[in-house]
């Protein structure tokens, strides 16, 4: 062959070959990460209104009715939730408050939403 010949050798075409198979695992490694964890932004949110679902539940009872428990019957499978409460707190110098805690879990996230709740009755 000339000088003047024109094209690739057979090197560089096994080295662009290569080069061009590992950048594209590379890239579809990093995809296959992002794609696995593109759920959970799904199961927070589910998990906020889980908590805010029973926290409002808890906290349209009578005070003297406000119960610790861990029943959900509004739960969807793979969450559950503990509402923990604790009567006999002072909240902004109010004595007599209960704080209302509502702890959701699914798998190994959780999400705790707490609250105060006075004897505000007649």
């Amino acid at each position: 062959m000339g000088r003047n010949s024109r094209g690739f050798t057979l090197v560089e075409m096994i080295v662009t070959i290569v080069v061009i198979g590992v950048s594209l695992a590379g890239v579809l490694a990093a995809f296959n990460t992002v794609v696995k964890s593109s759920a959970d932004p799904l199961i927070d949110k589910q998990m906020v209104s889980i908590a805010e679902a029973g926290m409002e539940a808890t906290m349209l009872r009578n005070f003297d009715d406000i119960l610790s428990t861990n029943t959900c019957f509004a739960c969807p499978t793979g969450y559950t939730w503990a509402i923990v409460v604790t009567p006999g707190v002072t909240w902004e110098g109010i004595p007599n408050a209960k704080r209302v805690s509502v702890t959701v879990s699914s798998g190994a996230k959780t999400f705790q939403l707490t609250n105060y709740r006075t004897n505000y009755a007649p």
